[in-house]
């Protein structure tokens, strides 16, 4: 495992890819290897209290290459994991984003699985429950 900042980058048989570490951004995204950038701006995660990214770390393997890029300040903690699969075209990006204060989110693209309080709710006109 090594640890990094700046841009880091990888070529496989099916991709070419680039990230900015210091930013967590997916900056170049090139199937095959003469083919141009997929992406016309970079791929950024952007969350309330995500303000600096600590150095990454890339790891790798037999079957994919890991590379995290955490973050942490006093409101938020987390980290993006992005797997480069080596022999497949395909990378997984999985993100963690712990707040530690209430945090107020307009949207979300990725999706987000936010842990919620159990119990049952109005989904509807009528009564609720508890």
């Amino acid at each position: 495992m090594e640890t990094r900042t700046g841009r880091w980058e990888i070529a496989t048989p099916h991709y070419r890819a680039a990230l900015d570490l210091d930013h967590d951004a997916l900056v170049e995204l090139c199937p095959g290897s003469d083919k141009g950038n997929l992406l016309r701006t970079p791929w950024q995660f952007e969350a309330p209290g995500v303000s600096g990214h600590a150095p990454a770390t890339v790891a790798a393997g037999p079957v994919f290459v890991k590379v995290r890029v955490p973050f942490e300040s006093a409101d938020v903690a987390g980290y993006s994991d992005y797997h480069f699969f080596l022999e497949l075209p395909a990378i997984r990006i999985r993100r963690e984003y712990r707040p530690r204060r209430p945090v107020e989110v307009e949207a979300t693209r990725e999706g987000a699985a936010f842990a919620q309080k159990g119990g049952t709710f109005q989904c509807q006109a009528g009564t609720g429950g508890e």
